[in-house]
């Protein structure tokens, strides 16, 4: 097999909207040459070891060309190292890797010696508000084949907020579901006019990944903006939303890759790492308490049983309370 992509590439930094970008490209043009290359995922760390990560790079028994995605590689010891330096210095590899390095001080010493190799390198840096978001929209519009106008991009960026992830999906939202073309600031307010709606994935976020100050001050603004008689009920339907993936992405035997996941859940694969993140800070007990007060939140947002309905500072009152009881405290 000829060597038409390189046996090694390097995506350094946290962003990890970038890091699934940029493992979606390298897929994507290694599907082109060999249709049926699998991605084999594997976590450097715990009970991770030299072992299983040559097992991972081993040939598989028919010769089927793959790409292992090494993820916290600034964990990889000197033997690990040591096997992706002979890897990559196949002339024919069977697998491609990529190695996610977080950049930082930590694991200095392997991305040294990885760099050395003079892999393809992918900065996946953390990204600044401001000048290097508006950027990064704007090429997720260009990944679309789509234009925007700065305009539109800066209202979508008020109304989603600093949060790259949100961002690339409400983009793809936008270019799926608006015709004209550029994209205009019209379209982006016309689309999303309701702020809580948006936001709500926010909140969300910060309650199932145990942010208990972000969901609180997310809340409140909320309130301020769109009124506490309206936001109740969108926040309580994307934690809804948020809970069912946690719980299902909990509920996987350990081993399974993004791709199984995703499967399994009905979600896409991009949001795995994410909600498999989310759901390391729950223990399942907390996480059916958790369950259950949600249940009761949502009833009292609708209106309460039995003609009991609260009023709108109630409401506000019921939906701190959630976050700082259920969200707060320990695992």
């Amino acid at each position: 097999m000829a060597k038409t992509f390189p046996g090694l590439t390097l995506l350094v930094g946290p962003e990890d909207v970038l890091i699934d970008m940029a493992i979606a490209d390298i897929m994507a043009k290694v599907r082109q040459q060999h249709p049926g290359a699998l991605k084999t995922e594997i976590a450097i760390g715990g009970d991770v070891d030299s072992g299983a990560l040559a097992q991972a790079l081993a040939p598989t028994l028919f010769g089927d060309v793959g790409v292992v995605v090494i993820t916290a590689g600034e964990a990889l010891d000197d033997a690990g190292v040591q096997m992706l330096t002979l890897a990559a210095a196949e002339v024919d590899p069977v697998n491609m890797c990529v190695v996610v390095h977080a950049g930082a001080a930590k694991g200095k010493k392997a991305l040294t010696a990885l760099r050395a190799l003079s892999p393809p390198e992918i900065s996946c840096a953390a990204m600044r508000k401001g000048r290097d978001t508006m950027s990064f929209m704007g090429s997720v519009m260009r990944r679309h084949d789509r234009r925007a106008s700065t305009e539109a991009l800066q209202v979508l960026y008020d109304a989603i907020g600093h949060d790259p992830r949100a961002l690339a999906a409400a983009i793809s939202q936008l270019c799926a579901d608006v015709e004209v073309d550029p994209i205009n600031e019209d379209a982006v307010r016309q689309y999303f006019a309701g702020v809580a709606d948006v936001a709500g994935y926010q909140v969300a976020d910060a309650v199932w990944e145990r942010r208990v100050s972000d969901a609180l001050g997310d809340v409140r603004w909320l309130s301020a903006v769109s009124g506490k008689a309206s936001v109740g009920p969108a926040v309580t339907a994307a934690m809804a939303s948020g809970l069912r993936v946690v719980v299902g992405v909990q509920g996987m035997p350990q081993g399974m890759s993004n791709d199984a996941v995703a499967q399994q859940v009905g979600m896409p694969a991009w949001k795995v790492r994410t909600a498999q993140a989310q759901a390391r800070k729950w223990l399942p007990e907390r996480l059916a308490a958790a369950t259950v007060a949600l249940a009761g939140l949502d009833v009292a947002m609708k209106g309460g049983l039995r003609g009991k309905s609260a009023d709108p500072d109630q409401k506000a009152y019921a939906l701190e309370k959630f976050v700082i009881t259920t969200v707060g405290g320990g695992k």
